[in-house]
């Protein structure tokens, strides 16, 4: 059985094995975020696929139960029954988990007793894409002066970007052939660190309105985190302090306090924000937590902040 043993990222367009730890740690994607966005059924390579399966009958598990033949025979049956055999319509169906796992793919289930997969398919890959529409879209970003660097690609429009893979073999390929220098994108003046420039650098993403939470600079400044690492010992909170900022306004995880609680209430109301219960939930969930642990009711908060609910009943 011909098996492929790697899987393509279609973020980074790199190929593995399994996709699982590269989402999580270079990408900081869940798995199931992933197959939704990218409407995909696995994240591991059919040869790996295979091989648990096999593992698994050697173990003595399923013996019992689904065989080659016997999926095979169920898939040929309905496809004469003129039944759905789209992964859509049978998942959490032990037809669709037996031939994944005995064939490495439903795809590759399919094929093998005859019926072929797109026929079946319910959503077509990346949708209406294509290669006049990649060069399209990217061009419009081009002349409205977006920044085109893959990193920004990534969270900006990341279907484009995956979608610059499949159709023209990667994206410094897809901006050369909609007449863009790709090299002004991917090739950045070199910075030289030091303990100056560090803090300089930091005070500047502040300026910049970028958040300075660890995790998103990692993502799209890992150079400014391994030069603080590297400068101060006491990491990002030293950091932080020697650039004249709040270490605790920057963490991922705020520390909440009533004299917290009461000065994000009354921040909102400042800028002008929604009081709104519902509104605050969907905008701020980690603020209604902290008022229900701290005082109870949403109301009781907004009363020790000095905030009338009579007049706004909506508040709460």
């Amino acid at each position: 059985m011909d098996l492929n043993d790697r899987i393509q990222c279609k973020i980074c367009g790199r190929f593995f094995a399994s996709l699982t730890f590269h989402l999580i740690r270079t990408h900081h994607v869940a798995p199931d975020a992933y197959k939704k966005e990218f409407n995909e059924r696995r994240i591991v390579s059919e040869a790996l696929c295979y091989k648990r399966s096999q593992n698994a009958l050697e173990m003595g598990w399923g013996k019992n139960s689904w065989t080659d033949a016997r999926v095979l025979e169920t898939i040929r049956r309905m496809a004469g029954a003129g039944k759905s055999l789209s992964a859509t319509d049978l998942k959490g169906r032990s037809l669709l988990i037996a031939g994944t796992n005995h064939f490495g793919s439903w795809d590759a289930a399919l094929s093998a007793a005859g019926v072929d997969p797109a026929s079946v398919r319910r959503i077509e890959p990346h949708g209406s894409w294509s290669r006049e529409r990649v060069l399209a879209e990217i061009e419009q970003l081009e002349a409205g002066g977006h920044d085109l660097s893959p990193l920004n690609m990534t969270k900006m429009n990341v279907q484009l970007y995956s979608a610059s893979w499949t159709y023209c073999g990667g994206w410094p390929a897809a901006l050369k052939a909609a007449g863009i220098d790709w090299r002004k994108h991917y090739v950045k003046e070199r910075t030289k660190w030091t303990r100056e420039s560090t803090l300089q650098a930091i005070r500047d993403e502040q300026a910049a309105g970028r958040s300075l939470k660890r995790g998103d600079v990692i993502a799209r400044w890992p150079a400014l985190h391994h030069a603080v690492s590297r400068f101060f010992k006491g990491g990002w909170r030293v950091a932080f302090r020697e650039a004249g900022l709040d270490p605790d306004a920057h963490r991922a995880i705020r520390f909440w306090t009533e004299e917290r609680v009461l000065a994000a209430l009354r921040e909102r109301r400042t800028a002008g924000k929604s009081l709104v219960l519902n509104v605050v939930r969907s905008e701020d969930s980690g603020l209604i937590q902290a008022v229900k642990t701290r005082y109870g009711k949403w109301s009781a908060a907004l009363e020790a902040a000095g905030i009338g609910v009579e007049a706004n009943p909506g508040m709460v």
